[in-house]
């Protein structure tokens, strides 16, 4: 017997600086699950963020077999922001430094060709995991599905970036459906710039996504935030007023938001800068926690505490930039009770606490700090892994919430200074006692 109620697919698409997650949710059944990539010989939840180089080929990493000795074309997404920002070129000068100029190219000339490149099988893989998870699929005419993706929220207020993100996945999508595009890069960047939009796809800030599970928490409660989501490549800071959590359809005002190159995969490299190149993988496991202290270790350690005070400081620095742009924004008293809340996968004491704390007592706030709650279903989707998976889902879970369930966002731009507002105060960098990390 037919399905009298279509299904409402959502395709929530996280598309990190390093790792790529995607969650998809049906709304009809209310059923939800991580999907897995087929990665170096494995099923992998994280699919890097790159592509690879092979005697000239630019190889996608869904299906490869091995990356061992590969150079690679990193950063896509920041790299693609940066160019129309038009702002300095560290993100993309880090993804010509790490192709080793193999690619015979620069990054920047065809970005927005690469950025689609990378998207398109990530599209396909989804669609055909939608097809064997619900062999049923279209047997409704008005079955649908709907891509939507994150913007880091400094970006979604900027035109050309987002219009620039919009056009790669417009152009993933409309090819994974319809099929056929020049392999080209010149062409398929002319193409890419040219498409039209689609129906379907929808947009939003990370910090939005991120912290919609909390909005429908029992846990949320409205006022001030700094969002620090700490992922591997970047730590993304936003500050937003969220309101009261019964009322979905209320506004959310972001007053200020910025990215730190200081992921907690910048930790054991910038030990490793200081070290042999053999004992990167011991650095990240002593990083985490995994070896007990030794003689040898002794000396892992002082590269990784050297390695934990300067991004400490360098996220201390972009935390209270941040918060200078927010202040004028808010009353007073408002600024001075705002919460911090924390997501991602890298969240640890040391660098990441300490950083946000010292920011935060620059500006003569007591630091009230939480984690992003675990999603209550996160044991059905997660089983005995969902207390280490849940953190690094938080945006793709986020995403997997229909659109017509976000709040409406205003922007630092929409917003402006609280009038008649002192000028904010400028702290000095307190002076830091050494604690020995």
């Amino acid at each position: 017997m037919p399905r009298e109620t279509p299904y409402q697919i959502i395709v929530g698409l996280d598309f990190g600086t390093a790792f790529t997650k995607v969650m998809i949710r049906n709304t009809v059944t209310d059923e939800l699950y991580a999907i897995r990539f087929p990665y170096e010989g494995r099923e992998e939840f994280f699919l890097p963020s790159v592509l690879y180089l092979r005697d000239g080929a630019i190889l996608h990493p869904i299906g490869i077999d091995s990356v061992e000795g590969l150079l690679m074309i990193p950063y896509l997404k920041m790299a693609l922001a940066e160019k129309c920002r038009k702002t300095p070129d560290r993100w993309l000068r880090l993804a010509n430094r790490a192709n080793g100029g193999e690619l015979g190219f620069p990054v920047g000339d065809y970005i927005e060709a690469l950025t689609g490149y990378f998207l398109l099988p990530i599209v396909q893989h989804s669609l055909q995991d939608v097809r064997s998870r619900w062999p049923d699929f279209q047997s409704h005419p008005d079955d649908s599905v709907f891509f939507q993706m994150s913007i880091p929220a400094e970006d979604v207020q900027q035109e050309k970036v987002l219009e620039s993100f919009k056009k790669c996945l417009f152009w993933a999508v409309d090819k994974a459906t319809i099929g056929g595009y020049e392999s080209d890069l010149a062409k398929m960047g002319d193409a890419i710039n040219k498409q039209q939009p689609r129906e379907k796809c929808f947009f939003i800030a990370e910090v939005t996504a991120n912290v919609m599970a909390y909005r429908r928490s029992r846990e949320g409660r409205s006022g001030l935030y700094l969002f620090v989501d700490v992922g591997a490549g970047t730590v993304d800071l936003s500050v937003f007023l969220y309101p009261n959590p019964e009322h979905f359809g209320e506004q959310q005002n972001y007053s200020a938001a910025r990215v730190s190159l200081t992921g907690s995969s910048h930790i054991e490299m910038m030990a490793w800068e200081a070290a042999q190149p053999s004992i990167l993988a011991a650095l990240r496991l002593r990083k985490e926690g995994q070896t007990r202290a030794t003689t040898h270790t002794l000396d892992l350690d002082h590269n990784l505490n050297r390695a934990n005070r300067e991004i400490a400081q360098t996220l201390e620095n972009d935390i209270r930039e941040t918060l200078g742009s927010a202040q004028p924004r808010h009353v007073p008293k408002e600024f001075g009770q705002i919460k911090v809340l924390i997501g991602g996968g890298g969240w640890s004491d040391k660098p990441y606490r300490q950083a946000v704390e010292r920011a935060l007592r620059a500006f003569g706030i007591e630091p009230d700090i939480f984690l992003l709650p675990q999603p209550d279903n996160a044991r059905t989707v997660w089983a005995e892994d969902a207390t280490r998976l849940a953190p690094r889902f938080s945006v793709a879970h986020g995403l997997s919430y229909p659109f017509w369930d976000w709040p409406e966002e205003k922007y630092p731009p929409q917003i402006g200074d609280m009038p008649r507002q002192a000028p904010p105060q400028h702290p000095t960098n307190p002076a830091h006692e050494d604690d020995g990390s």
